[in-house]
């Protein structure tokens, strides 16, 4: 997990918001440029302090995990914070907290946080543009992390053969070369998360041209270790289009809709487990389809499905992601909707039912 926290600068460090890793113990382990901006500190002033020093709604270890203990048990949930400043003042912050757990079963505190002095207000702050990427960033660091772990632990171990095959005198030029490519491989893998990750909290919300292509494999990617554990294929039709719109809003949007997919799929028992994405162009509208096989839902929780905080899924969702991508649409792009239904499908000749989302919009 030391790996990971060194790695945080490289992904996190020129985010608009404020990043903030503790331990269990209250130590400051990390802190990103903007949180330090905000509070006017510079880094080494503060990593390694205890969070009370800044944290005034904290007073001691047991505080610390039970608050966010707490917290990080409800996805989605944030919580209010009064964070001081150096000189003594104190600003009201929004913090989002998510639990990692290291190799030797020790907590870490990722806080995502933002100021809002000046938008505080519940339905306000979900309304935002600038929050409703905050909103998503903790589960989206969280699968990054995730994809990480395993191309570091190649890194580690080829390493470690290297090292061991030099003492022993058997190190040949072909295993040389053949650790080599591990590595670089690996290295390429992990550069390849980041610069997708950079390019989706890209805060710029302008118009471009880009092949539907680009955002299915991007959301595809940045979602491949929720895929590949919940064995999933994804299925694609006429992706090749390119259209004229904003991506990074589109990308979110495919996010959100597909992580929704996979969280119904992963409460069924399907022998085979598809997301089926499909998108054309009629009339100078785009339209976007994408349907699971995860049985659908109840036809009286259809018209409910988008309302600011409804759920189907208890207390393992907060109900936002739908309500997102209906204010996202009708906010951004013109003539839009999106509608949803229960969808009866003959896929290689097995009967297949889901849930599926109609998204419209005008080029």
């Amino acid at each position: 997990m030391r790996k990971i926290i060194n790695s945080l600068p490289i992904l996190i460090d020129d985010l608009s918001y404020g990043c903030l890793c503790v331990d269990e113990y209250g130590d400051i382990l990390y802190a990103n440029k903007m949180l330090c901006q905000m509070l006017e500190y510079k880094k080494d002033e503060i990593l390694y302090k205890k969070i009370w020093k800044i944290d005034e709604s904290i007073n001691n270890v047991d505080e610390l995990n039970e608050k966010f203990i707490e917290i990080t048990n409800e996805p989605n949930s944030s919580i209010i914070l009064k964070y001081k400043k150096k000189s003594g003042n104190v600003i009201l912050s929004k913090c989002l907290p998510t639990l990692y757990t290291d190799e030797n079963d020790k907590n870490l505190y990722l806080l995502i946080i933002k100021n809002i002095e000046n938008i505080y207000s519940d339905r306000n702050i979900l309304l935002n543009k600038d929050l409703e990427k905050y909103i998503q960033l903790g589960e989206m660091i969280e699968d990054i992390l995730h994809q990480w772990k395993t191309p570091i632990s190649l890194i580690l171990t080829t390493t470690s053969g290297i090292k061991l095959k030099k003492e022993l005198d058997s190190l040949s030029d072909e295993d040389y070369m053949l650790y080599i490519e591990y590595i670089e491989k690996s290295a390429k893998y992990l550069n390849s998360v980041i610069n997708t990750f950079k390019c989706f909290f890209n805060n710029k919300n302008e118009k471009e041209n880009f092949l539907m292509e680009e955002i299915f494999n991007n959301a595809s990617f940045l979602l491949s270790s929720k895929l590949k554990n919940s064995n999933i294929e994804i299925v694609m039709e006429n992706y090749n289009k390119s259209i004229f719109s904003y991506k990074q809003l589109f990308i979110q949007i495919v996010l959100i809709l597909m992580n929704n997919s996979i969280d119904a799929i992963d409460n069924t028992n399907n022998e085979k487990n598809y997301i089926f994405i499909d998108s054309f162009v009629k009339e100078n509208k785009f339209h976007f389809l994408i349907k699971d096989n995860a049985g659908g839902i109840n036809n009286e929780y259809l018209k409910k499905i988008f309302d600011y905080k409804f759920t189907t899924k208890g207390d393992k969702a907060s109900g936002i992601g739908l309500y997102m991508i209906k204010t996202i649409l009708n906010r951004e792009f013109k003539n839009s909707s999106i509608t949803c239904k229960n969808k009866n499908f003959i896929y290689k000749n097995k009967e297949l039912r889901g849930l599926e989302f109609l998204i419209s919009f005008d080029l």
